[in-house]
């Protein structure tokens, strides 16, 4: 486990599970 910029490495986690939730609803929005 890295302990460098743990903040930096959450955040950017977070950053793309959120842009991968909002990818899915919009494909599932399409069909």
């Amino acid at each position: 486990m890295f302990e460098l910029q743990p903040s930096y490495f959450s955040h950017y986690k977070v950053t793309h599970i959120v842009s991968w939730l909002l990818a899915l609803m919009l494909m599932l929005s399409l069909l």
